[in-house]
């Protein structure tokens, strides 16, 4: 993994370095960085698939119920987190959350700053209800994949293809209510990216090439390891 993905990351950090001293940056360029660090993400599991179907296997039934409550309270950890009663407690939680990210890429943020995020998140549509749905069934899926790895007729090309076809259906929801909603969502993120990129000044701009170039210096490290 080391010698196969670190490169990739490091190249993916410097674009992005490159990226965020820009004075401006639209909300296509912000997706296809998106795009670029999900692709990573899903080399990254396909190389995890020989790994993943020779561990599953190996659990015990008791240990297969502790993963099955793990998946579980993290899902109710994300319900408590993000699906507030009232809109107005919604707002203030995606407010808040993005607010802490803002500020760890580009330091402390303006008042008029915050204003333009709080602004943009009240017209953004949010649809929890949707967004937990498709945690339990993604919970449901992992589930039944690694259950099903314990089948000794299945051959390595069949668990292979199995794991493969889960990751799939995370990049691709088979419920296409919430892939529409999903796209709308990255859709929307990009542009509120790109309007706070716009208001940031020279200090926040170099703070953010900063906050990357720490990353960089740690992935080199682990590459010359």
């Amino acid at each position: 993994h080391r010698q196969n993905q670190l490169p990739s990351y490091i190249l993916t950090l410097q674009d992005l370095q490159k990226m965020v001293i820009k004075e401006h940056i639209s909300a296509n360029e912000a997706c296809e960085k998106m795009d670029g660090i999900r692709e990573n993400f899903s080399e990254l599991q396909l190389e995890s698939i020989p790994i993943i179907i020779e561990i599953a296997p190996l659990l015990s039934d008791e240990q297969l119920q502790h993963f099955q409550a793990k998946l579980e309270k993290r899902a109710l950890k994300w319900k408590s987190e993000w699906w507030q009663e009232t809109p107005e407690d919604q707002l203030e939680v995606r407010l808040d959350k993005i607010e802490s990210f803002a500020e760890k890429v580009y330091g402390t943020l303006s008042e008029s700053q915050l204003a333009m995020l709080k602004q943009n998140l009240a017209i953004s549509s949010i649809k929890p209800a949707l967004a937990y749905a498709e945690i339990l069934r993604r919970n449901e899926d992992v589930y039944q994949i690694v259950t099903a790895l314990h089948n000794q007729s299945l051959s390595t090309e069949n668990k292979s293809q199995l794991v493969k076809q889960g990751f799939e259906r995370l990049k691709s929801s088979p419920n296409p209510a919430y892939q529409v909603y999903a796209n709308q969502v990255k859709q929307r993120t990009c542009e509120i990216m790109a309007e706070l990129h716009a208001s940031t000044n020279a200090k926040q701009k170099q703070h953010a090439k900063d906050w990357l170039e720490n990353y960089i210096v740690q992935f080199s490290s682990l590459l010359n390891t």
